[in-house]
């Protein structure tokens, strides 16, 4: 599972800044996590949209009980 302490809404569909997120989950599944987010980056690094994302894997979600959306912030 993955927790959180929230910090304010940021959009009107109810999206929430962390103030704080706490992964709770075996070893494997935390390296899990790690390579996605390390794929993803790559993945994006060089996408121009603003608005590129990646999900992560359907087995990671099923496994971790819910999605994981990585997007670069574009200054």
């Amino acid at each position: 599972m993955i927790y959180g302490y929230d910090r304010r809404t940021v959009n009107e569909q109810g999206l929430r800044e962390m103030q704080e997120v706490t992964f709770a989950m075996p070893a494997n599944q935390i390296r899990e996590v790690a390579a996605f987010l390390n794929s993803a980056a790559d993945k994006l690094e060089g996408v121009p949209s603003i608005q590129a994302h990646e999900h992560a894997p359907e087995a990671l979600r099923d496994a971790i009980g819910c999605d994981i959306i990585v997007m670069l912030k574009k200054t």
